[in-house]
């Protein structure tokens, strides 16, 4: 999942980039080590300012950040309790707990 600047229709004529995209999301089951290893580098490599990766069997999200030299210098984990402040807003938090229905 990407949450992009400008509404999709803007990409019918062309694809987003890095630029264009304010967040982008994993949900990882059976992928966790593929989404946090390799597909955490190609997203850094990419210049993707932040990457989470929505971990649903130990109900953690994880924020990457601060992509440097092709790899994110900051991996925040949040859990149930915690509150995630999506990268480029101010008016929305989101709390952790809700992100993984019961």
């Amino acid at each position: 999942m990407a949450v992009t600047r400008e509404t999709s229709s803007v990409y019918f004529e062309r694809y987003p980039t890095a630029e264009d995209v304010l967040v982008v999301a994993e949900v990882s089951d059976t992928t966790y080590d593929f989404d946090t290893r390799q597909k955490a580098n190609l997203y850094a490599r990419a210049g993707y300012t932040e990457y989470l990766v929505l971990d649903v069997n130990d109900k953690k999200l994880l924020v990457y950040g601060s992509p440097r030299g092709g790899i994110y210098t900051e991996i925040r984990v949040l859990s149930p309790g915690d509150s995630y402040l999506p990268n480029g807003s101010s008016d929305r938090e989101i709390a952790v707990e809700e992100l993984f229905p019961n």
